[in-house]
């Protein structure tokens, strides 16, 4: 055999292995990496560890998501409460004036009906009623000194 023969497996007069042979067994292929975003459950630091200790991107990440989530409750949480209150309170008076306007409208044209003679008699009775309320409510409220 030549040294140019392309079927001398041997390395030459040295004796070495060939560079690469068909025998050789190849290393197994290294595993899947896991897809990034779709583990299932929350995102706390049991995640992957590596030689050095747990992953600590994992662990910054959670903690800055988790200050976030305390800053948002105590701010935009009461504000939100604050504001929902306010707009049902809105509401409530855009709905009761006007009921209440119209009952008295009504309880006026129904007295003046059952009460026999002019509407000035009717309107002298609703205003002692509502001047007796007025008073009563007055005589409930916080005295001077106890309010703040």
């Amino acid at each position: 055999m030549s040294d140019a023969d392309p079927s001398n497996t041997t390395a030459g007069a040295t004796g070495a292995p060939p560079a690469h042979s068909p025998t050789t067994p190849s290393a197994p292929p290294p595993p899947p990496a896991p897809p990034i975003g779709d583990s299932p459950g929350p995102r706390r630091a049991e995640g992957p560890s590596t030689a050095e200790g747990p992953d600590w991107t994992q662990q910054v990440t959670d903690l800055i998501v988790d200050t976030i989530d305390k800053v948002r409750s105590r701010t935009t949480g009461p504000i939100l409460e604050v504001t929902r209150g306010l707009v049902l309170a809105l509401v409530a008076m855009v709905l009761v004036v006007p009921v209440m306007a119209l009952a008295i409208v009504f309880l006026v044209r129904i007295l003046n009906w059952a009460i026999p003679g002019d509407v000035w008699i009717v309107y002298c009775g609703l205003g002692i009623i509502f001047v007796l309320i007025g008073v009563l409510l007055w005589r409930l409220r916080a005295p001077r000194g106890d309010r703040r």
